[in-house]
């Protein structure tokens, strides 16, 4: 990996990513990890029941399984429960995962823009650094950044859109105005369907909320061919807008703030080039990020003569 010389609105190597983005990766790869164990434990169970129990449909489940002491339960009734409901069930939570750490990224990502960009709220680019702010002990006011990244993670995902591209100053041509836009439909889907899991149990809202009824409406069915669409999409989405935010609002800020945040662990008496050591040493321990000293000498350098 190249690292470029330091320059504070410049990414500091080719593909950087910000950190947020690399937390989001962790997240996919461990809900496809959860996923993965628990269909190996599905296809574990269903075999041992079949070849070495010789459990047949209708003994009573408690014979082979955990079933909390309900010995009313048979074995045709376990395989109806789990086929027609948990595999649904275990469909719908991974996509309620997959949106969590989706807008958890976006959330994120809005606190690091205004964090490094400030002057973005008022709709002009880098003129101010954010990291000068932070050396002086000012910040942004919470409630600003609060209701900000609301506006960007919360309510109708066309609100959502026209909240990101404004804040970002993303222009309407950007490949990346584009592709938001004609995701809008499938992320509205997206959206109401993760709303159905955390507010009805993966029903309807409005069937499940019928107070005339006595029984419990459908549980909704979603598909693994859509849901690896959705994640795709949701995968898509994150990398541009990434790369975008990097290269036009972030720079070299998460660096710099490393910096400020691990001042008073650096002596004093030690010279530029002996700090710039330390740190390239400190980023790879806590970070796992390769950094060369010349990049780090520059950080430094900008960093200390920031007035």
């Amino acid at each position: 990996m190249e690292i470029n010389n330091f320059d504070r609105w410049s990414i500091p190597y080719k593909g950087a990513k910000t950190w947020a983005y690399m937390v989001f990766n962790k997240y996919e790869t461990e809900l496809k990890r959860l996923d993965m164990s628990f269909q190996a434990c599905k296809d574990y169970t269903f075999k041992s029941l079949t070849f070495k129990d010789k459990a047949q449909l209708n003994d009573i489940a408690s014979l082979y399984l955990k079933t909390g002491g309900d010995n009313s339960i048979t074995i045709q009734m376990w395989r109806n429960t789990f086929g027609k409901m948990f595999l649904k069930w275990h469909q719908l939570n991974k996509l309620m995962a997959l949106s969590a750490y989706f807008e958890t990224y976006i959330a994120s990502i809005i606190h690091l823009i205004i964090e490094s960009n400030p002057s973005i709220i008022l709709g002009i680019s880098k003129k101010i650094d954010g990291i000068q702010l932070c050396k002086a002990g000012e910040t942004i006011p919470v409630d600003f950044t609060k209701d900000t990244i609301e506006n960007c993670t919360k309510g109708a995902w066309s609100k959502r859109i026209a909240s990101i591209k404004k804040l970002l100053l993303i222009k309407k041509d950007h490949y990346l105005s584009i592709l938001l836009d004609k995701s809008v439909k499938e992320l509205e889907c997206i959206r109401k369907m993760r709303n159905k899991v955390g507010h009805a149990f993966g029903r309807d809202i409005d069937d499940s909320r019928k107070w005339y009824e006595t029984e419990t409406p459908k549980i909704n069915s979603l598909k693994e061919k859509r849901y690896l669409k959705w994640q795709k999409l949701i995968k898509a989405i994150t990398r541009e807008l990434d790369q975008y935010v990097m290269e036009n609002h972030i720079g070299s800020f998460q660096e710099l703030f490393f910096y400020h945040n691990h001042l008073n662990e650096f002596d004093k008496t030690k010279d530029i080039s002996q700090k710039a050591i330390f740190l390239k040493e400190k980023l790879y321990e806590e970070k796992k990020l390769t950094y060369n000293k010349q990049f780090c000498k520059g950080l430094i350098d900008y960093y200390d003569n920031l007035t």
